[in-house]
């Protein structure tokens, strides 16, 4: 599932170039896929209990969101590329700390002072 899904936001950064809308429509679609497949519980009872509670900072799949900013801030839409990377960020925590993440954060705390 998370292949697939990563393999369609490959061929929606083509779509990126001439329809950058669609593009961000096509995305969101890959973030429902991704909230799907992320919330799949592999194992039950107490080590998977104990494991998740270590690993709680899911990290999902940052690159999605790396391309619907860049789309949103193509379009102009600084609001909602704020609401969708604090959407995403309050669920994948983790993904703040990645080099992704951390290239979102700066590209989104510029749209807040955009905005400001």
């Amino acid at each position: 599932m998370r292949d697939a899904n990563l393999k369609f936001v490959q061929e929606t950064r083509l779509v990126e170039e001439n329809n950058s809308e669609r593009a961000v429509s096509q995305y969101r679609k890959a973030f429902e896929t991704m909230r799907e497949y992320e919330s799949i519980v592999y194992e039950h009872g107490l080590v998977a209990d104990l494991t998740a509670e270590l690993l709680d900072d899911k990290v999902g799949d940052p690159v999605i969101l790396d391309r619907i900013t860049l789309c949103l801030k193509k379009l102009h839409c600084p609001e909602e590329m704020i609401a969708e990377s604090d959407r995403y960020f309050s669920e994948f925590p983790g993904a703040k700390s990645t080099s992704i993440g951390k290239r979102i954060l700066k590209r989104v705390e510029r749209a807040r002072k955009i905005i400001c």
